[in-house]
């Protein structure tokens, strides 16, 4: 086989048989120049020990502790020769002609630092889980478009803000220069925080419409879990000190504390509101850290708050109804 042009990167935490599944499509892509690193991040279950490796393309390595999707994927990537380091997610099970797409693409827009996979639900195909990552003057990010029809989809490439930590492309050499992502995170928001500070640097991501994915969503930590609302609630502060540009900083805060204000007291009697609260407070405990971390972030940016504001969303009816946000893509070369 060639030299490989891709390190696929594995997080396997309590994966079940999500894993399985997911090696099993990777052995099918039509592309077949790439290495699958499957780390084990001291799995409570048994996910790893039953694994069947399909091939000497995949092989399992053990974290030293569990690092979390942010620590674990930066342990995967580790020594990649590759030009692109891709993430997946054991819950995410690529389309035959996937990476094939992806590669193409990374050849017919040569500037893009980011490639992004059409994501559609795993139990209803026609039902889209996210097309490309989005973020807002609020610090809220989401799937765009996501429970949309995949009708609505644009039917070209498009530019993006971001993509999906489940299916996720990055250039190797932008993705080590950039530290990878920040294990202060352990899991959630790590991808939108590496993406805006690839944006912050005049890096593009671009959404490549063909390069399909279906995920089941949350498949190691549960859906809607009270460990999500507490590791999102816990970032989301961070991710907006860290990033912001200094003369959008102010704003972000204030609306992010505004919206947060309304959600909580809204989501009071729902599921997870106690989870909400203890992950803000958390975040809160950090803001200090947050700071400090925050020269080093911006030691890296290249590019000034224009350009980022240009690519956010503004408006509450984005975020509320989980709006796609895209552009047209680069002129293919």
């Amino acid at each position: 086989m060639s030299d490989p042009c891709a390190r696929l990167v594995i997080v396997a935490f309590q994966s079940g048989a999500h894993l399985q599944t997911c090696l099993d499509r990777l052995a099918a892509q039509t592309r077949a120049d790439f290495e699958v690193v499957i780390v084990n991040n001291q799995c409570p279950d048994n996910c790893t020990q039953t694994l069947t490796l399909p091939d000497d393309r995949f092989c399992l390595v053990d974290a030293p502790d569990n690092l979390g999707f942010a620590g674990g994927s930066n342990f995967g990537a580790a020594g990649a020769k590759t030009d692109w380091v891709v993430t997946v997610n054991p819950d995410a099970w690529p389309e035959p002609d996937w990476l094939e797409n992806l590669i193409q693409a990374s050849f017919d827009y040569p500037d893009a630092s980011m490639l992004s996979s059409t994501l559609l639900k795993s139990d209803a195909p026609d039902i889209v889980d996210g097309f490309g990552d989005a973020y807002s003057i609020f610090g809220i990010a989401w799937r765009g478009g996501h429970n949309s029809s995949t009708a609505a989809l644009p039917v070209t490439d498009m530019e993006v803000f971001g993509p999906c930590g489940a299916a996720a492309a990055y250039r190797r050499d932008v993705f080590e220069q950039l530290g990878g992502f920040d294990p202060a995170y352990f899991c959630y928001l790590e991808d939108v925080d590496l993406a805006i500070r690839i944006q912050r640097q005049g890096g593009l991501c671009i959404q490549v419409r063909n390069a399909e994915v279906l995920h089941y969503g949350s498949g190691s930590t549960g859906k809607e879990s009270d460990f999500q609302y507490f590791q999102t609630y816990k970032n989301n502060l961070r991710m907006i000190i860290k990033t912001a540009p200094l003369l959008l900083l102010p704003l972000q805060l204030t609306a992010y504390g505004l919206s947060q204000t309304y959600i909580l007291f809204r989501n009071r009697k729902n599921r997870g509101a106690s989870a909400r609260i203890k992950g803000l407070k958390e975040g809160l405990s950090g803001v200090a850290q947050a700071f400090r971390d925050r020269s080093d972030a911006q030691a890296q940016a290249t590019q000034g708050a224009l350009r980022f504001a240009r690519r956010i969303a503004w408006r509450r009816v984005h975020v509320r109804k989980l709006t796609i946000l895209c552009w047209p893509a680069l002129p293919k070369r």
